[in-house]
């Protein structure tokens, strides 16, 4: 149990390593007082937790070398980050639309990516 909770802990630090921007994105929003809504928030742990779960599930064989497909995903959450910060702030169903399309990114990187040798 304590081997799944420090691999959990490993990836998630991969995952927003990858997403730097994203977590940039929050610190300057908190000094600027931006208005955040709450679900982006969930953007930097909800992908990763449906990319986790697919991975514990073991429905399509990986190594521990796939451990770097939640990096991946850290980019492509720093990459929707990039287009909400530069797209239009006024769509109501933004953060959704980015937690929706997150999740559907960690979905197709588990699916894609093939089993990396170790």
């Amino acid at each position: 149990m304590a081997n799944l909770a420090y691999l959990f802990l490993y990836t998630w630090a991969l995952s927003l390593l990858g997403s730097f921007l994203a977590v940039a994105f929050f610190a300057s929003s908190l000094v600027q007082r931006r208005d955040i809504e709450h679900i982006e928030y969930l953007v930097l742990i909800v992908p990763f937790l449906f990319w986790f779960a697919l991975s514990l599930t073991g429905l399509a064989p990986k190594s521990l070398a796939n451990i770097y497909e939640s990096l991946f995903l850290g980019v492509g959450i720093s990459i929707l980050y990039t287009f909400r910060i530069v797209g239009n702030r006024r769509i109501k169903f933004a953060g959704k639309l980015m937690l929706v399309t997150a999740c559907v990114v960690a979905i197709t990187i588990y699916i894609v990516t093939p089993v990396l040798p170790e």
